[in-house]
């Protein structure tokens, strides 16, 4: 139509539908592959086991629906739900709120969450994500790439797992959980009190910084992408750490971690200087290897080590360290300092 479309009733949708406005008040239900164009588009629930595209320039509604695959495009994108046989693809900026579910999901634009939200798929992609609402993706064994969450209002809780995961960054008043196999992460990670836990072997793409305020930080192994180019910095508060070896296959640049109390259960930390620090009169760091080495040396020079709470075993003589910061000769520049609190 040159003008206008309106649909009041259950409604059957198959072909193209093209109009300055399209909108169905009432279920509808596709009998084929249907696309409607048009400046806005409003529909209610939609089912059927067909693929549906949605072309607007203005404000693009869709109520819960269940389809072979959904392309829907527009100034504006407003969903409430959507599981696919297929794969499902958004472009514009979006409010996702519940479930959704299929072979691919993507989002290019800005997303808001409306209420809280799950993704599930074989592959995610997502740009920027905020609004105080819980988020779950799970990729499966599938990779998922996510902008920055919470950059503009924090969410209240971020749950991300895949085969490997791209994260750049994350705010939320509640915990903040990574898992996979592979994850690739730099920026910013704040939690107001929230547990965070990178679960998988975790590669710094940038300087990377975590708060948590009291919660508790759990990570696996972390490493740079080359060496001394990543810092990354870790603050738990009053909380306590649990973490992995710190730069055992690539060295990290000037690593930080403050917390009550730090547990190592890595072998090696290497970086281009290591601060660990405590926030209490009985803080501690805890080896748990037979052996721990802290290593800051660059090559021909060395960063500090400093350790100031107390660095404690987990049996009675059954962990050793070693303090590696140059080799011990030639010019002080050539040697990094080494400070210890209580052993």
């Amino acid at each position: 139509t040159t003008g206008a479309q309106s649909y009041t009733g259950a409604t059957t949708l198959n072909g193209a539908y093209t109009g300055t406005g399209f909108t169905v008040a009432g279920a509808t239900t596709l009998g084929g592959a249907t696309t409607v164009g048009g400046s806005t588009i409003t529909l209610g629930s939609v089912s059927g086991a067909h693929s549906l595209g949605l072309t607007g320039t203005g404000a693009v509604a869709l109520g819960a629906a269940n389809l072979a695959s959904l392309t829907a495009s527009g100034a504006t994108i407003n969903t409430a739900g959507v599981t696919t046989t297929g794969a499902q693809s958004y472009t514009g900026a979006t409010t996702l709120n519940g479930a959704y579910t299929g072979t691919g999901f993507t989002v290019a634009g800005a997303t808001t969450l409306g209420g809280a939200t799950s993704v599930t798929g074989t592959a995610v992609n997502t740009g920027t994500i905020d609004g105080a609402q819980a988020l779950t993706i799970n990729g499966g064994a599938g990779t998922v790439l996510v902008g920055a969450l919470g950059s503009t209002t924090a969410l209240a809780s971020a749950d991300v797992s895949g085969g490997s995961l791209n994260i750049a960054g994350a705010r939320t008043s509640g915990a903040q959980t990574y898992t996979g196999t592979a994850i690739t992460a730099s920026g910013q990670y704040a939690t107001t009190g929230g547990a965070y836990t990178l679960a998988g072997s975790t590669t710094l793409g940038g300087a990377t910084s975590v708060s948590t305020d009291g919660g508790t930080v759990t990570t696996g192994d972390v490493n740079g992408t080359a060496a001394g180019a990543q810092s990354l910095s870790i603050d738990a508060g009053t909380g306590a750490t649990s973490l992995g070896a710190l730069g055992s296959n690539i060295r990290l640049g000037a690593v930080l971690v403050r917390a009550n109390t730090t547990v190592l259960n890595g072998a090696t930390y290497a970086g281009n200087s290591l601060a660990f620090q405590g926030t209490g009169a009985n803080a501690n760091v805890r080896l748990t290897r037979a052996m721990t080495t802290f290593n800051s040396t660059t090559g021909t020079s060395a960063g500090a080590i400093s350790i100031s709470p107390n660095l404690i075993g987990t049996t009675a003589r059954a962990q050793s360290v070693a303090f590696i910061a140059g080799s011990g000769t030639g010019a002080d520049s050539s040697n990094g300092d080494i400070t210890l609190g209580n052993l």
